[in-house]
């Protein structure tokens, strides 16, 4: 944090309010990621605060929409991404709340503030097919062999369970329960959850429990003995690396997009719903607290049967001929194997 000795404003409430919220937040189980964002959000606004001229910006000890403002129109000038600019502001709704509420402020000078516009971008999901073949095809192999069962143990736990990136790394090993083929997974806000994983997922998590990953605590410098999945130096794997590893394993694919662990988890979704899964058991897989951040999926689906029916009805005005698209439609070339 800024010294506070030659602020021209009042910072140290700030700071104070600001060092009480992300505690509040902690005590509300935030992810440490999530902490992270907010800590770093909350002192770029300081900073900007801190090196203000306007005095429109704080009135009578109050912090004002200006204020607010001139710390967006600076992240724009920065070329960062409308998403960014959004989240930030969401950062700052949040903690100005919980200060008035806590009598830091008496106004909140983000309710005269609009969020920017940003467009609305449906994910894109692997098809059935395009899913089926990246976890059948030999995917490059890593620099370690030892890595490359812990490689597709995630790509098929990923797709079977449709969990995020931080509940994947966040896994330990009291957390399987192979023979039911059941995880428990530590959500947002730190709600826990039980997913089931098919038959693929299990025998690959079963193949790299009992092979690959004692070799990697054997030759461990920083070993994690409860952690499921662990990278090259025994310890857990971190969020950053699980992404390096999902872009590895699609190294060649031919989709014309980047793959995430997100994309595997939106795939999940979409797929369920296309072959017919209610959409709130939907939401109590994915641990989504509002059946509206599910919905999203409902229009990837009706998306992607319009694009079929385009394609295969013969009076369409868009179909060749050559049928449906491969692996698009509802339970059209998909491997039968529960996963």
């Amino acid at each position: 944090m800024l010294s506070v000795a030659s602020d021209p404003f009042d910072l140290g409430k700030l700071e104070l309010a600001i060092s009480s919220y992300l505690d509040y937040m902690q005590v509300k189980h935030a992810s440490p990621h999530t902490l992270e964002a907010y800590r770093r959000d909350l002192g770029q606004f300081l900073a900007s605060l801190a090196s203000a001229s306007d005095p429109q910006q704080v009135l009578d000890a109050e912090i004002r929409p200006a204020a607010v403002r001139r710390f967006m129109a600076d992240k724009t000038a920065d070329k960062l991404a409308r998403s960014s600019i959004a989240r930030k502001l969401s950062c700052l709704r949040s903690f100005f709340r919980y200060a008035c509420v806590e009598g830091y402020y008496k106004a909140d000078p983000t309710k005269l503030v609009r969020s920017p516009r940003l467009p609305r971008r449906l994910p894109r999901p692997l098809t059935q097919s395009e899913a089926a073949r990246m976890l059948d095809r030999k995917a490059p192999a890593p620099l370690r062999p030892e890595l490359a069962e812990r490689d597709v143990a995630i790509m098929e736990t990923l797709y079977a369970g449709g969990v995020r990136a931080s509940e994947l790394v966040g896994l330990d090993l009291r957390d399987l329960d192979l023979s039911r083929g059941m995880l428990k997974v530590m959500g947002k806000g730190g709600k826990e959850r039980l997913v089931p994983v098919g038959s693929k997922a299990i025998a690959a998590l079963g193949r790299y429990l009992q092979g690959s990953r004692p070799r990697l605590l054997s030759g461990a410098t920083d070993p994690d003995p409860q952690a499921v999945f662990l990278n090259s130096k025994g310890g857990r794997l971190t969020r950053r690396s699980l992404h390096r590893v999902v872009r590895y394993s699609a190294a060649g694919f031919d989709g014309g997009f980047a793959v995430s662990p997100h994309t595997w988890r939106h795939s999940f979704a979409t797929h369920l719903l296309e072959r017919g899964a209610d959409l709130r058991v939907v939401q109590e897989l994915l641990g989504h607290a509002s059946l509206r951040s599910t919905q999203i999926y409902t229009k990837v689906s009706a998306e992607r049967l319009r694009l079929v029916y385009e394609r295969a009805h013969p009076r369409s005005g868009l179909a060749s001929g050559a049928g449906a698209a491969e692996g698009e439609a509802p339970g059209v070339n998909v491997r039968s194997e529960n996963r």
